[in-house]
């Protein structure tokens, strides 16, 4: 195996023949952090190949000519990346039926465009009917309603 500091001059110059022997070199470790970190394979393979993305972006402002350092470096990058992964996902809306539930005998919709007066999933009715006056009139008929997430601010 080449000494990982010619590798790293290499791969600084663009070799993909050394950026391939870093991949390569980097995977297990770099795979392994991700995947203990998110709820399944196919997200850390995703997670795992946009980490390899940015080193090959970013590799030639590498300083490192250790492989602790190298490693530290790769990891900072898949640090970065899976917060960024919790982040987004945080910020993604929650799809809540607007079906009455079963423990709620009596609850109807009435009309198409009325909401029931119960509570759906803990959100409350003024939030349902702020949420739902925003909507076009299309998709206030329908069975489904994506709701934002409601919060008292």
């Amino acid at each position: 195996m080449e000494a990982i500091d010619r590798q790293l001059d290499r791969a600084r110059r663009g070799e993909p023949e050394a950026l391939s022997a870093l991949y390569r070199r980097l995977l297990p470790g770099v795979f392994g952090y991700i995947a203990a970190r998110v709820p399944d394979r196919a997200t850390a393979e995703d997670l795992t190949s946009d980490v390899f993305v940015q080193m090959v972006e970013r590799i030639s402002r590498l300083r490192a000519s250790d492989e602790a350092s190298v490693a530290a470096w790769i990891l900072q990058i898949a640090r970065v990346t899976v917060a960024g992964y919790y982040r987004k996902r945080a910020h993604q809306p929650a799809f809540v039926s607007l079906e009455p539930r079963e423990e709620e005998p009596g609850a109807s919709w009435g009309s198409p465009t009325t909401i029931p007066t119960m509570t759906l999933y803990g959100v409350p009715k003024h939030v349902m009917n702020d949420s739902v006056g925003k909507l076009c009139r299309d998709v206030r008929t329908s069975n489904d309603l994506l709701v934002l997430q409601a919060s008292e601010r």
